[in-house]
């Protein structure tokens, strides 16, 4: 895994939310053991590396986005020919869920709000993008988005500069902010 990844991984476990939405008190992530699994058992050094990402994800900012009605449940998905999905669901219908390949360098992590989104979703993807790759960030460009509509409302994607780094903010069709993800790929 290349440093800036291991980083990235990291920062998950380390990141607090300093500067982030003010909300309620984040819902503890459970263990893998406590997680449904979808499908097979993962490997045991991908279900360790999942356990490594799951107990830095309270303090992770998409996650604490997401997270302020408290923990539904939660699930692990690990197919031999595609990513490993952490997805958690809150009560209030909101939705946080993680990917990661290591064939591929990916991680992502994605925020879906069914409740009102914070308040400062750019504040939110910066702070997540500092957290996963320090300060200087990956170096996205968050004056110049780039606009796709389609059925699900539109996207602004803002590129980054480090290992096709980028987030987006997703909006429906009145303009409210439905999700949040930061992603990267080496």
């Amino acid at each position: 895994m290349k440093p800036h990844r291991v980083a990235f991984a990291l920062s998950l476990l380390l990141a607090a939310c300093a500067g982030g939405p003010a909300a309620a008190p984040a819902a503890a992530a459970p263990q893998p053991g406590a997680c449904t699994v979808l499908g097979a058992m993962p490997p045991p050094a991908l279900l360790a590396e999942l356990r490594g990402l799951q107990q830095g994800l309270p303090k992770a900012p998409l996650y604490a986005a997401a997270a302020g009605s408290g923990l539904a449940d939660c699930s692990i998905e690990a197919p031999a020919d595609g990513p490993a999905r952490l997805t958690y669901r809150f009560r209030d219908g909101s939705l946080f869920w993680l990917q990661r390949d290591p064939r591929i360098e990916l991680l992502e992590q994605h925020a879906e709000f069914a409740r009102e989104p914070p308040a400062d979703a750019l504040r939110v993807l910066a702070t997540a993008d500092k957290a996963a790759y320090g300060e200087q960030g990956c170096a996205i460009d968050w004056q110049a988005p780039e606009t796709r509509t389609g059925a699900g409302g539109t996207d602004q994607i803002y590129r980054g500069q480090t290992c096709n780094c980028q987030a987006r903010v997703r909006r429906n069709a009145l303009g409210r902010i439905t999700a949040l993800a930061l992603k990267s790929t080496c």
